[in-house]
């Protein structure tokens, strides 16, 4: 089914819409790309594990050097500041999910305009389309195996 459509495409296009329809098509990919990206940082916020780029904050610890490592007051203390920096962490996720979420609209939006720019033909745009939902369809099944890592 691909590869009739790339070839559809390569017998009836031109040179220069054979080029618009690549970059159509690597547009799309990376719109897929970012929603996956969204989706790991969604899972990862519903599931209260912050990215493993934001584990650089476990290393900062409470320090006072005039108390003792078993004061009670001390163990509270750092029990509070762990609370605080796994709050931080969730927030900082939030704020990530958001700028994923941000630019995934601007990229779907340049898509729609690209999409809109290159007028193609009729036969074309069947053939490209076609293209996209094998693209589409062997993402979700690529999506779907790496949106379970937070299962094992």
């Amino acid at each position: 089914m691909r590869e009739r459509a790339a070839r559809e495409i390569k017998h009836i296009g031109t040179s220069k819409e054979q080029q618009c329809i690549q970059i159509l098509h690597e547009k799309f990919m990376r719109t897929l790309d970012l929603k996956l990206q969204y989706d790991k940082l969604e899972k990862r916020f519903l599931e209260n594990m912050p990215p493993p780029s934001l584990n650089v904050f476990d290393k900062i610890e409470l320090h006072a050097k005039g108390l003792k490592q078993d004061n009670t007051y001390f163990s509270s203390l750092r029990e509070q500041w762990k609370n605080v920096l796994r709050k931080t962490k969730l927030d900082l996720t939030i704020l990530m999910r958001q700028a994923k979420l941000t630019e995934l609209e601007q990229e779907k939006n340049e898509y729609k305009e690209l999409l809109e720019k290159y007028s193609l033909s009729i036969s074309l745009r069947e053939s490209y389309e076609t293209l996209k939902h094998v693209s589409e369809t062997r993402h979700h099944q690529f999506a779907k195996k790496k949106l379970n890592f937070l299962a094992k």
